[in-house]
């Protein structure tokens, strides 16, 4: 007759007391009697049983994150408006903050690189990569919060216009502004048409194809926009969770290499 496991358990515990590293771990399949077990180990013994059931605690966690977040949001969030562009504090504060550390030098040439959808684990995938690539690489890194809701169309119009949302209701629900809007900031600010450049690309194996488009205007042009889509399709593709590998790929197949380094 097989010992019941209530017992086994009880038996484990007493030779546990002989070793230096006291842990029984129980493993079994759902409605094994596992809860059964301990809770006759716990009758016998005296011994509080305490559940520590993860998800349970996670939910908890998450529900108190949400909740203190949700405070933040109502009490502070207003507020990022008003801080100034230097540091970015907000999307839109970034075209405000480059313009604001170049000054008046017109001879120096910037590239922006919007990689839609890349997440924390995938940055730091990708960073270790292009490091390895370029030991010559310093990377300067920060966090600015996104415009509520955040959404694509919302916070990528923020950032490329360097504007809040109000200002662009029309084409909210859309980015196909974007280049206008990335142009009109840089003409905002003392440049010409000419001296401007929007290109994006989705990651199709060809970093330059999206930045060929410009190649006529490149001896002139001195702020260049260039949005890749390419982990934000990949993310979505593998579905809840993801991994770092689209940006440990992508920096692997070159996906950087084309606006990374505008012409001198």
């Amino acid at each position: 007759m097989a010992e019941p496991l209530a017992d086994q358990v009880l038996r484990k515990i007493g030779e546990a007391r002989e070793l230096y590293h006291r842990l029984i771990l129980m493993v079994g399949p759902a409605g094994s009697g596992k809860t059964s077990a301990l809770q006759e180990v716990s009758a016998s013994t005296s011994a509080p049983l305490v559940n520590v059931n993860l998800e349970q605690r996670l939910d908890a966690l998450r529900s108190r994150i949400d909740s203190a977040l949700t405070g933040w949001v109502v009490k502070r969030y207003a507020s990022l408006i008003n801080l100034p562009p230097a540091p970015p504090v907000m999307l839109h504060h970034i075209p405000r903050f480059l313009a604001r550390s170049l000054g008046d030098d017109r001879r120096t040439k910037i590239a922006f690189l919007l990689v839609d959808g890349l997440a924390l684990d995938q940055w730091i995938a990708l960073r270790e990569v292009l490091g390895e690539l370029d030991s010559k690489l310093r990377f300067r890194e920060n966090a600015v919060f996104a415009w509520i809701p955040t959404i694509t169309s919302v916070s990528r119009q923020a950032t490329f216009a360097g504007k809040p949302p109000i200002y662009f209701p029309a084409s909210i629900h859309t980015t196909d502004k974007e280049p206008g809007l990335w142009t009109q900031f840089w003409v905002d600010q003392g440049l010409t048409q000419h001296e401007v450049a929007y290109a994006k690309g989705l990651g199709d194996g060809d970093p330059g194809r999206g930045l060929r488009a410009t190649e006529p205007a490149q001896a002139t042009c001195r702020r260049i926009s260039h949005r890749q889509g390419r982990p934000d399709h990949a993310r979505h593709g593998a579905g809840c969770g993801g991994d770092a590998q689209p940006g440990s790929a992508m920096g692997q197949a070159g996906f950087h290499a084309g606006p990374s380094r505008p012409a001198p």
